[in-house]
């Protein structure tokens, strides 16, 4: 998990991604904004070249991976923290 800077005003709170600093290892190429349906599973897969940053920007997710070696789950309930999630054989990875 990585701890993104996130900042605290008496309106709002606000959470900043960018490439600019060192706080995520890759350079951000694409973002998608992705929503579903409560208890829906998404995804199954994993990418061979690709780094993905997995932030829950509102509620609660549980994400599954595994590396044919060990599965470990993960809950993303705070839009500050992210998933870093490496490349990866999608034929032996689900994630």
């Amino acid at each position: 998990l990585i701890e993104l800077p996130y900042y605290k005003e008496s309106n709002s709170d606000l959470v900043v991604v960018d490439g600019q600093s060192n706080v995520i290892p890759f350079s951000i190429m694409r973002i998608f904004n992705v929503w579903t349906e409560k208890g829906s599973i998404c995804g199954r897969h994993a990418h061979q070249y690709c780094a993905q940053l997995l932030i829950c920007t509102n509620g609660a997710i549980e994400v599954q991976c595994d590396d044919c070696i060990e599965t470990r789950k993960y809950v993303l309930d705070k839009a500050n923290y992210g998933l870093l999630i490496p490349p990866g054989d999608g034929q032996n990875r689900n994630i």
